[in-house]
């Protein structure tokens, strides 16, 4: 049952590499949303990954789907990056949507989340698997 949403996923739309970052996103199932991030997160890539963002929540896919950024080829993230990712949490409490999801593997990214609070208001999670596999208990 933990696996069966992974056959329903739709193709990863193309990675844009813009200003040293790439964006792609997915759709897992029916539940899941899922931002893939590769480089480094700052106030000259920010907006391309605020642009992909703004895209997901305008797309019409979202729904009652969960959010998840997917952070594991982040090796830097700024306040910059930090402050779309509030955007977007912002942005999922004002629609109705379940809680955001973080993958972070690096320890420099994981650290700047857990400094400025955000890991207070998204859960965190070590890889996509897990981050996918089941509900947050409240």
């Amino acid at each position: 049952m933990g696996t069966e949403h992974r056959r329903s996923a739709e193709p990863v739309q193309p990675a844009a590499s813009l200003d040293g970052v790439a964006v792609s996103v997915e759709s897992l199932g029916h539940r899941w949303r899922i931002v893939h991030v590769a480089g480094e997160i700052d106030m000259i890539t920010a907006p391309s990954l605020r642009a992909a963002v703004t895209e997901v929540f305008t797309d019409g896919l979202l729904d009652d789907r969960t959010l998840v950024f997917d952070f594991t080829g982040v090796d830097f993230i700024g306040s910059s990056g930090l402050g779309v990712l509030a955007e977007a949490v912002q942005r999922a409490e004002v629609a109705a949507l379940p809680p955001l999801r973080v993958v972070v593997a690096s320890r420099p990214v994981r650290r700047a989340i857990d400094v400025t609070g955000m890991d207070a208001v998204v859960a965190i999670f070590p890889d996509l698997a897990t981050a996918t596999a089941e509900a947050i208990p409240d």
